[in-house]
């Protein structure tokens, strides 16, 4: 039964994983429009609470309701705005990089500083095709997944069994007691 589990854990992973794979903007838009309403829904629910308790700080809950709605009505826009994010982010760590280790001139900040201009490079072209971000995170999430089933279905790897089967048929004089030392 236990092997069994396992068998269909892994089933569940490769299909999931061949999902995402396929079709990653589609999976995103799932994926988003959850977390959208569960932010709709928390947002509201903490917003209700505030008003109860006679605070004026609802802009945390009120900021919530706001991130929900455009992650389940626009949904495009949610896709560009991640790139634009992530791309930016790329781009700022960029230009830090450059101007920390531009200072002092040695072999190391010269590499380092070119790691900066990687990154902005990076950075431009993910806010240049804000898509690409997503088909990245999906297929690294999709190869991990079809990997782990993979795993788990055709490979049999029971490390315990293996253990005690080992040290059963180590000697007496072989083994080592740790506890009495």
């Amino acid at each position: 039964m236990k092997n069994m589990t396992k068998k269909i854990d892994g089933i569940i992973a490769l299909v999931l994983g061949i999902v995402i794979l396929i079709f990653p903007f589609t999976v995103f838009s799932i994926i988003a429009f959850i977390i959208g309403v569960g932010l709709i829904i928390a947002g509201a629910k903490r917003f209700y609470e505030k008003l109860q308790a006679k605070s004026k700080r609802v802009i945390n809950s009120l900021l919530m309701i706001a991130i929900g709605v455009v992650l389940v009505f626009f949904n495009q826009f949610s896709r560009n705005i991640l790139g634009y994010l992530i791309g930016g982010l790329f781009i700022y760590n960029g230009i830090l990089r450059l101007v920390k280790y531009n200072k002092v001139k040695t072999p190391m900040n010269k590499s380092l500083a070119s790691a900066g201009i990687v990154a902005m490079l990076i950075g431009v072209v993910v806010v240049v095709f804000p898509g690409i971000i997503i088909i990245a995170f999906n297929t690294l999430i999709a190869l991990l997944l079809i990997g782990y089933g993979v795993l788990r279905v055709f490979i049999k790897f029971n490390f315990a069994g293996k253990m005690s089967k080992f040290k059963n048929e180590l000697d007496d004089d072989q083994v080592v007691d740790i506890e009495s030392e």
